[in-house]
């Protein structure tokens, strides 16, 4: 079950913007992004051999592949979030969390409003260098000040 919603997650998007019009195309898939935050899932019936079948092979590869590397630190990071909010004096559990959805459809809406305005390239490679620099620092800084936590 988690693979098959793993396998949409990182291709739905790919086979909305093949039947999407150029000039919604943005904005939905966006869209789209802010749903799966939101818990919103599509039932999809495929037959998991076909996804491994010579066909497809490559494909549920980079699908797989560029899924992990999007989610996973974001899973890693929200493992140890309760530790950096407590480092912060947020010993709340509810406030902590809602700061973290508030920063997500913040982060959502930002993303549908400039998905049209750049190259969907651009915006995937700048949004992976936005992440890297923020771990980076994370990594490099031994005792980071709240502002850049």
């Amino acid at each position: 079950m988690g693979f098959a919603i793993s396998a949409e997650y990182a291709t739905g998007g790919t086979l909305l913007s093949e039947l999407l019009p150029k000039k919604q195309r943005g904005t939905i898939l966006a869209c789209l992004n802010a749903m799966w935050t939101g818990h919103f899932e599509e039932n999809q019936k495929t037959e998991i051999k076909e996804l491994f079948s010579k066909n497809y092979r490559t494909r549920t590869a980079f699908a797989g592949l560029f899924w992990g590397l999007h989610v996973l630190p974001y899973f890693g990071m929200m493992t140890f979030a309760p530790v950096v909010f407590a480092s912060l004096n947020l010993e709340d559990e509810f406030l902590s969390t809602l700061i973290s959805n508030i920063f997500q459809l913040f982060g959502a809406v930002v993303g549908v409003l400039i998905m049209d305005k750049i190259p969907r390239r651009m915006f995937v490679i700048y949004s992976f260098v936005i992440l890297a620099i923020s771990i980076g620092m994370l990594v490099i800084i031994p005792n980071p000040a709240s502002f850049v936590v």
